[in-house]
């Protein structure tokens, strides 16, 4: 696992350093639109009388979307925009962001436009990539909604 965080840390400099202020700032700002609609799904299940319901669907759905998302990453290769790697399809993030984004519709889907902005002005998705993982974080949360009462 350290070694795995190395590996991360040793390849995600360069890219880090390559990009401008502005792309920084995006990049920061996705991950933090993503971590927002994470933690405030979790408060809004938590606070809600059959909590352990929805904390079961949250977790499903978390899990669903990233391992989708990974495996559609390794059998799909899609350059970058700023060609760091060949894992641009979908954005993952916008996806987490979709996925959770149920717990308020106008404040979720803000957030989750919010990320899929910064993903593309970060210059790490094309406007494809953040579409289909809209979608996809979207379908996630709607079958589990049907699926897990």
């Amino acid at each position: 696992m350290v070694n795995k965080l190395i590996l991360i840390l040793l390849f995600a400099t360069p890219v880090y350093a390559q990009q401008t202020n502005a792309q920084k700032t995006w990049d920061i700002a996705s991950y933090a639109t993503v971590g927002t609609q994470i933690g405030l799904d979790t408060i809004h299940n938590i606070r809600d009388d059959n909590r352990k319901i929805l904390l079961i669907r949250e977790g499903v759905n978390i899990g669903v979307t990233i391992g989708l998302s990974e495996l559609i990453k390794h059998f799909v290769h899609e350059d970058r925009p700023d060609h760091s790697d060949m894992k641009s399809f979908w954005s993952e993030h916008t996806a987490l962001a979709a996925t959770t984004g149920g717990w308020n519709v106008s404040v979720g889907w803000s957030l989750t436009i919010g990320t899929g902005v910064g993903r593309v002005e970060a210059n790490r998705h094309h406007p494809w990539d953040v579409l289909v993982g809209a979608l996809v974080g979207t379908s996630v949360d709607y079958t589990t909604r049907h699926y897990i009462k």
